[in-house]
């Protein structure tokens, strides 16, 4: 395609665009809203698939230190665990921290330890943090069979209940995303059908003195991307501007324990989404509804 082309391509499709401004208008509010849906959907299921992904961090092992241990050799385990395969971090509870956080837990409910002096009955513990935590079975037989280490605390059940739950949650997320794309594939194709079907005496005129399908198409093309464009800009500052208030929201909130990805992390995709997606099905919807008209 020439330079010379493309202006006259592009001329023709701004001028298409201001001439029929009520259906570029309504085009517009159609593209944008199903974007803006895209996007906000987009967004939670980032966020759904993050706090997931916190749930699972938050499932570790406490493997119990043997009493008969001093502080010295109970200490030097934190290696030993750590060289374990899949263990990412070992952080160790002594009996005076555990004796603090029972004392803690117990005045919450108006019970007090003050006058316990002896802390003999609490057993300095590791918390372990593993790397993968569908071989957390496996890690936590590793552990048992550390020398020093006299218990091991592995809630197998809770664990697998959460890697089950997760999956599921990021499976339909995936095939909700699909659906949806669909979904707003059909509407934006069928409203710019609409806008082409208002100027088919033009198309039918032009196909008549002997323009070749694609000289018809382009300009067509070309208006389906900018209108495809300005609604994923407008749904991308929208989206933008309702992330940044649930966000603070959440950052301020102390009953929601979980934290939602920072913007800088979900932007990138974001913008790949609502600005290529815009484009990209506005001019599939300009091929698509034009290749109708031009069979004259």
């Amino acid at each position: 395609m020439a330079f010379r082309e493309f202006r006259y391509f592009c001329s023709e499709a701004f001028k298409s665009i201001f001439h029929n401004i009520l259906m570029t208008l309504a085009s517009l509010v159609t593209v944008t809203g199903c974007l803006l849906f895209l996007g906000t959907f987009t967004l939670f299921s980032m966020n759904l698939s993050y706090i997931a992904d916190q749930v699972q961090a938050e499932c570790r092992i406490v493997a119990y230190v043997d009493p008969a241990l001093s502080e010295s050799e109970t200490a030097a385990l934190e290696a030993t665990l750590c060289r374990i395969e899949n263990v990412s971090a070992a952080e160790l509870e002594t009996k005076a921290q555990a004796f603090e956080g029972a004392r803690a837990m117990l005045m919450e409910g108006g019970i007090s330890i003050d006058n316990w002096e002896d802390d003999d009955f609490l057993r300095a513990s590791y918390t372990i943090s593993v790397r993968d935590l569908s071989t957390s079975a496996q890690t936590a037989a590793a552990l048992r069979a550390v020398d020093g280490i006299a218990d091991v605390s592995h809630q197998q059940d809770i664990t697998d209940n959460v890697l089950r739950t997760t999956q599921v949650i990021k499976i339909v997320l995936v095939v909700a995303m699909i659906v949806l794309a669909l979904i707003a594939v059909f509407i934006i194709s069928n409203t710019i059908k609409l806008a082409v079907f208002a100027r088919e005496r033009e198309i039918h005129i032009m196909k008549y003195v002997g323009a070749t399908d694609w000289f018809i198409r382009w300009p067509f093309i070309i208006e389906g991307i900018v209108v495809g464009l300005v609604g994923g800009l407008i749904s991308q500052l929208v989206c933008m501007a309702l992330y940044g208030a649930c966000t603070r929201a959440v950052a301020g909130s102390v009953w929601f324990p979980f934290s939602l990805r920072a913007f800088s992390t979900v932007s990138g995709t974001l913008v790949l989404i609502l600005l290529l997606f815009g484009a990209l099905m506005g001019a599939l919807g300009s091929l698509i509804a034009v290749r109708r008209h031009l069979k004259v």
